[in-house]
């Protein structure tokens, strides 16, 4: 092998700058980088766009939403209460002092009132003799046989003794002081049907008694009635009346207590020769002050209609038929309905279905325009 001679040395060649660049701060402008940009700022406006028109559609043309719902279908009419109950009768001539109030329940056995010969002083007067002139006049009322102050042929009425009855309740129940003649109809009985002119043209006045005045034997001073179940008749016309005859429970709304639904339940129906029906119902629940009325309107609620409720406004004619704008896949779109009832300001219509998006303000839209939102 030879070896070579001398030093050998290394010569650096320079070139060109061809090294790699260093990387600056700024966006690649490569055509890729710029299409994405150009993309990016087209979904934006389209963003923008939609807002902008989507704000000016719903100023345009408000959307509402149907709903389901329900009307009641009814009828006002007019009857009356009746009840099971008891008159209590004076045991003896003589004057009133009751023990109970008005609206009062009081037991089987219960003292109710006293019956005395002579006069009651009035709670708030001071104690005292009788006066001579009361005497006078009983003695010339018994003279004259006067049953309205007297027995016939008492001697007692000569003379300062006096008599008293006490009156006590056979049943339970629930006290009134007032009395009108239609006590003897009811369960035990039997029901009146009459209309509102018949029932002015047959009552009695209301007898309302108070402490110390002056009664006859046998004349009724107070009644007892079960507040538990009372009874409401009532005459209806052929139309709806069949229907409601129908029906063994309807729903009542009473003009005393027009916020407090009662269930009534039928007892009895008749039909009359011009075919009205004649319908009474049982009400076991407390409605107001019920026992304090026999005369009164009532609402029958009896049946219910089924549809969904749109705000009045909502509704519009084309080509005479009436319907409304519904947007469907973000188009208007007319569609027709059947009115069935209004309530307050909703309409109660058939033909759409829960929750379908209806246009609030159908003036300012048109069929076919399309929603953006």
């Amino acid at each position: 092998m030879r070896r070579r001679s001398g030093t050998e040395q290394l010569r650096l060649i320079k070139g060109g700058e061809q090294g790699p660049r260093e990387k600056s701060g700024g966006i690649s402008r490569s055509p890729v980088n710029v299409l994405l940009l150009v993309i990016a700022l087209f979904l934006l406006a389209q963003v923008l766009l939609g807002w902008i028109w989507g704000s000016f559609n719903r100023s345009a043309g408000r959307v509402v939403t149907a709903m389901e719902g329900s009307v009641d279908i009814s009828i006002i009419t007019g009857g009356i209460l009746t009840f099971e109950e008891e008159l209590i009768f004076a045991p003896q001539s003589g004057f009133l002092r009751y023990l109970v109030e008005q609206g009062e329940r009081v037991p089987a056995g219960k003292e109710l009132a006293v019956i005395t010969s002579l006069p009651q002083e009035e709670p708030d007067k001071p104690e005292g003799g009788q006066d001579v002139g009361d005497y006078m006049q009983r003695f010339r009322d018994w003279l004259v046989d006067d049953p309205g102050v007297a027995d016939p042929f008492s001697v007692d009425i000569l003379f300062p003794y006096n008599h008293e009855s006490e009156v006590v309740s056979h049943r339970a129940g629930l006290v009134s002081l007032q009395v009108d003649g239609w006590e003897v109809f009811g369960p035990n009985t039997s029901y009146v049907y009459l209309d509102d002119e018949e029932f002015d043209q047959k009552k009695t006045g209301l007898q309302s008694l108070s402490y110390g005045e002056r009664v006859t034997r046998f004349a009724p001073i107070l009644r007892i009635m079960d507040n538990y179940q009372w009874y409401y008749s009532t005459v209806i016309s052929p139309y709806p009346g069949k229907l409601i005859a129908e029906e063994n429970q309807v729903q009542l709304l009473f003009s005393f207590a027009p916020e407090q639904p009662v269930q009534g339940h039928k007892v009895e129906v008749n039909e009359t020769e011009e075919g009205d029906i004649e319908i009474t119902w049982q009400i076991n629940q407390a409605a107001g002050d019920f026992y304090n009325h026999r005369w009164c309107t009532a609402e029958i609620i009896y049946d219910s209609m089924e549809g969904v409720f749109i705000p009045k406004q909502t509704i519009l004619e084309q080509d005479g038929i009436k319907g409304v704008f519904t947007v469907e896949r973000g188009r208007v779109n007319f569609r027709e309905v059947t009115l069935l009832e209004e309530e307050d300001d909703l309409v109660l219509v058939e033909g759409l279905n829960p929750y379908e998006r209806i246009i609030a303000r159908p003036g300012r839209v048109k069929e076919g325009q399309r929603f953006m939102w």
